[in-house]
């Protein structure tokens, strides 16, 4: 496991290609630069990555920040996404987010918004078992 923060935003890496990222504040430009170069330097080989985001204390996205974000789908294989914890004004920032990246990259993404962490957990975790049936998941000790 792999931890970084970016501003006040805090990230997790655990292999082979989960991320967990808490969102605390606007973004500006520069965090996004260190949360893109956290999530391609430890994803970009995988063919498919999970992403669980705690977005209840998330702020404004700059313009720059959004652009990063989406032009990173074309270096990262953003497949499944949990949101958890959404204001009706964050669901819209991040569904135009996604919408970008989509636009950006060949990759299927899998969105969902859950009202709780642990709604967003238990389905992010069944994903991970899906693709990648052979890595244990959290409950068995490593996810």
């Amino acid at each position: 496991m792999i931890e970084d923060s970016f501003g006040k935003h805090h990230l997790r890496y655990t292999a082979p290609a989960l991320i967990e990222f808490t969102v605390r504040g606007p973004i500006s430009e520069q965090d996004a630069v260190g949360i893109t170069g956290f999530i391609t330097e430890h994803t970009r080989t995988q063919p498919d990555v999970l992403v669980l985001v705690d977005v209840t204390e998330m702020g404004s996205m700059s313009p720059g920040a959004r652009k990063l974000a989406a032009v990173s789908a074309e270096q990262v294989a953003y497949r499944v996404l949990a949101f958890h914890g959404a204001s009706f004004q964050t669901r819209l920032l991040v569904t135009l987010t996604i919408g970008a990246m989509r636009l950006l990259s060949d990759s299927n993404h899998e969105v969902r918004f859950f009202k709780s962490p642990t709604e967003a957990r238990t389905w992010i975790e069944a994903r991970h078992h899906a693709l990648y049936a052979a890595v244990p998941t959290r409950r068995s000790g490593t996810f």
